[in-house]
């Protein structure tokens, strides 16, 4: 696993598998705003560059088997039919607006290594229009 954090949104209840904000925060595959890490070939000064970091989660989690089977019918369709079924469906549940904001970082580079890393960020975090 490459360094760093990824913003993910669970349920009261911690269940690991269900991230309400992996099913529907786009792009689906790829460099996805919610990875604050050096994957994709991010350094962690293109990381700490993104001030605010916008991404959205359904508001319900009772939608999250559903929003979950139309995001891999969306990244692995089985027919065209089907995909553009998927496609009129998406984003369709109720969903908030988050957004981190990266107030302060420090980078450092480990002895040895050559890539910079994230030692540490102090963010604040924006949910429905609530500060968190």
């Amino acid at each position: 696993m490459m360094p760093g954090w990824f913003i993910e949104i669970g349920t009261a209840d911690r269940k690991p598998e269900v991230d309400l904000s992996e099913v529907i925060t786009i792009p689906l595959r790829g460099v996805n705003p919610k990875y604050l890490s050096l994957a994709y070939g991010n350094t962690a000064a293109d990381v700490v560059a993104s001030k605010e970091i916008d991404f959205v989660f359904l508001k319900n989690p009772a939608d999250f088997p559903a929003a979950s089977a139309l995001r891999r019918t969306l990244l692995w369709p089985p027919s065209q039919e089907d995909f553009q079924k998927a496609l009129d469906s998406f984003g369709r549940s109720p969903q908030c607006q988050g957004m981190l904001r990266i107030l302060d970082h420090r980078l450092l580079t480990p002895a040895g290594e050559k890539r910079e890393r994230i030692e540490w960020l102090k963010f604040e975090v924006e949910l429905c229009g609530q500060e968190r």
